[in-house]
């Protein structure tokens, strides 16, 4: 095969509000099963997520407004309580699903969440986002100083913090497996999170929609035609894409295969 193939993200061609719509890590319409999993594990720490709260969380977008709720409830970083720092740190580990595991069970005698000083990290990250100055791979390294941690939740937590947070003027997105894999593949090498975050924003200003948005319909549509992060083979369609997009689908896997 050819690999003389030009690869960028306008070539795909995607719908992203419309991707963005269904995304089911935001719907209303109940909890994804991974969510699920996640308000499990989230559940075995101190101090944080317990059932009372769990029970009154009845779908991805009911976590995502309470996670709203507690990150806008302070008007200071430093007026948090270690408590509502757990429960941010809890609430947003669950909505990440099943691989937010290792804070939870590592290790088995004293679990990283319920160490002390832990709230503590969280809220040194958190105040070094807010500084103007700070770089997003600055950022990045001071979210992974929490153990168990790693780039993909890390991100995830930069994410909420950047869109709730008004004190922080910095957009930053999830840099989990799946974009990894996939700017790879756009882009033919790994790229640093902050070279990622760039070609993100270059895409939402072609677009003229928000970053936010980009972000979203992209994932939204890499979940829904693919099984992994392998990009190898179309899975069997849900009801919900309707075959949008299936040949940028389509695109990707021979992107994949040079």
């Amino acid at each position: 095969m050819s690999c003389e193939l030009k690869r960028n993200l306008k070539e795909l061609k995607l719908d992203y509000p419309y991707w963005e719509e269904i995304n089911p890590y935001y719907t209303p319409s109940g909890l994804v099963d991974s969510t699920k999993i996640g308000l499990n594990h989230a559940k075995k720490a101190e101090n944080g997520l317990n059932d009372a709260i769990a029970q009154r969380i009845h779908s991805n977008a009911d976590l995502i407004t309470n996670i709203r709720k507690i990150i806008r409830s302070k008007i200071c970083s430093k007026l948090y309580s270690e408590d509502d720092l757990l429960l941010i740190f809890d609430l947003i580990q669950a909505w990440g699903g099943r691989m937010c595991k290792n804070p939870y069970v590592q290790p088995k005698d004293n679990i990283y969440r319920n160490q002390k000083g832990y709230a503590c990290k969280y809220r040194n990250a958190i105040l070094i986002a807010e500084e103007k100055n700070s770089s997003p791979q600055r950022v990045l390294k001071e979210f992974k100083e929490m153990d168990g941690v790693g780039d993909s939740f890390a991100t995830k937590h930069m994410y909420f913090w950047s869109k709730y947070n008004d004190r922080i003027d910095k957009k930053f997105l999830i840099y989990d497996n799946w974009m990894k894999k996939f700017f790879r593949i756009i882009c033919e090498k790994k790229l640093s999170y902050e070279f990622y975050l760039k070609k993100m924003e270059q895409e939402a200003d072609r677009t003229k929609i928000s970053i936010f948005s980009v972000e979203k319909g992209l994932f939204a549509f890499l979940n829904s035609y693919f099984d992994d992060d392998k990009f190898e083979k179309i899975k069997k369609e849900s009801a919900g894409n309707k075959g949008k997009n299936r040949e940028a689908a389509c695109l990707l896997i021979k992107w994949s295969e040079c």
